[in-house]
C-alpha cells in the first residue's frame, strides 16, 4: 500500500473580524462617503481629459493629413505645366461673398461607436451611487 501524502492544514486568520466603537459613527460613515465621491470625481475628470487628449490627437493627425494632401496637390498643380500667370494681370469680376466655414466632424471608429465612454459611464454611475447613499444617512 503506497503511502499517502498528508496534507497539512494551513489556519488563514485573514478573514476575521474586528469591531471598534466609534464614537460618531454616522459623521465618520459619512466623511467617509464624501472622500469616496471626491475621488470619483477626480477620476471622472481624469477620464474626460484622457478622452479629450485623445480627441485632440485624432483631429491633429487628420489636419496633418489634409496639410499633406494639400501640397501634394499644390506640388502636382505647379509641375503639370499650366502657364505661369502674374497676379497683376488676373482682376476679380466680381465680389465674391465670404464662405460660411462648417465644422468638421470627424468619423467615429467602430469601437468608439460600440463602447461609447464604458470607463466614464461607469464612474458616473458610482458616483451617483454613493451619493444616493450618502443622501439615506
Amino acid at each position: 500500500m503506497p503511502k499517502q501524502k498528508q496534507q497539512k492544514k494551513i489556519e488563514h486568520h485573514a478573514h476575521e473580524n474586528m469591531h471598534v466603537l466609534l464614537q460618531q459613527p454616522v459623521q465618520v460613515r459619512k466623511e467617509i462617503l464624501g472622500a469616496a465621491i471626491e475621488a470619483t470625481q477626480i477620476l471622472k475628470e481624469q477620464e474626460e481629459l484622457h478622452l479629450m487628449e485623445s480627441q485632440y490627437k485624432k483631429i491633429w493627425r487628420l489636419m496633418e493629413t489634409t496639410m499633406r494632401d494639400i501640397k501634394r496637390a499644390t506640388k502636382q498643380i505647379e509641375e503639370s505645366g499650366l502657364p505661369k500667370i502674374s497676379v497683376e494681370l488676373v482682376k476679380p469680376a466680381r465680389v465674391v461673398a465670404p464662405l460660411q466655414l462648417q465644422e468638421i466632424q470627424p468619423k467615429k471608429s467602430k469601437e468608439e461607436k460600440l463602447k461609447p465612454h464604458s470607463e466614464l459611464d461607469k464612474l458616473n454611475n458610482e458616483l451617483a451611487a454613493i451619493e444616493e447613499r450618502l443622501n439615506k444617512l
